[in-house]
């Protein structure tokens, strides 16, 4: 299995180093959620809900789940604001496009325009920042590196995996035997879990293909209906066009 394998070749820190530290995460966000939260008018009704349900989530000891939000919602923002305010010494963003690298990046950088972040794809390897935002195939790339006995990726990959907060863009996307099989690395036996939380507007496909199946529980949802009644999205309308195009020539076949 590619986990086992570069598991056995990464020493990351020890479970109690790695828990007093999430730990220490978990607190931050309860104080925000209890003490700043209220006072933020900015944020949306289901951003507001989704903090709350993801500290209550994370208070319970609970460690690896994900929130459905419609796209376009701000989902993203979520992510990133929680990441504000837990603050961990070691943060991991992982997307599936090089095209999101740069938005989340932006985006963060809105929040705190001094945070130092790294960026990890085909023309970057900055893996030494506090902040770092990976392409799933380029994490892919580095577990098949160390997987393969290249030691001299080891260091990048444990670097990552002791990260103490580990939040997924678009989620779904994640759903192969190889990249579930990778993602565990956050989680190795003996030395802490990481923070686990996944984003997305998709996540089901089918019964053996979903997220709650393969990644943890639904901490929050916001549904369309809801986002389209609260404003923050247009609700679907429907347009006649007349265009100059005739059917007659086109044949038909009746099925039974």
């Amino acid at each position: 299995m590619i986990t086992e394998r570069a598991a056995e070749r990464v020493e990351v820190s020890p479970k109690s180093v790695k828990e007093a530290r999430i730990e220490q995460s978990i607190a931050s966000l309860i104080s925000f959620v209890e003490e700043q939260l209220p006072s933020q008018n900015h944020f949306r009704i289901g951003q507001r809900e989704a903090f709350g349900e993801i500290a209550k989530f994370l208070k319970s000891g609970n460690r690896k789940g994900y929130i459905l939000h419609p796209t376009g919602y701000g989902k993203t923002l979520v992510l990133n604001q929680t990441g504000e305010v837990v603050n961990p010494t070691k943060e991991v963003i992982i997307t599936p496009l090089v095209d999101g690298l740069f938005q989340l990046k932006e985006e963060r950088q809105k929040l705190n325009p001094n945070r130092e972040i790294g960026l990890v794809y085909a023309e970057s390897k900055e893996f030494d920042k506090p902040i770092v935002i990976i392409t799933i195939n380029s994490f892919m790339a580095l577990v098949n590196r160390v997987n393969k006995g290249d030691l001299s990726w080891r260091d990048n990959l444990i670097n990552l995996v002791n990260a103490e907060l580990v939040f997924l863009d678009e989620a779904h996307r994640y759903l192969t035997k190889k990249r579930i099989a990778a993602l565990k690395l956050f989680a190795l036996q003996g030395h802490g879990e990481s923070i686990l939380i996944g984003a997305t507007a998709t996540d089901f496909y089918s019964r053996n293909k979903n997220l709650e199946l393969l990644f943890g529980p639904k901490i929050h949802e916001v549904s369309t209906m809801d986002a389209i009644e609260e404003g923050a999205l247009v609700s679907a309308r429907g347009v006649m066009v007349k265009v100059d195009l005739s059917l007659d020539k086109i044949g038909t076949i009746e099925t039974k």
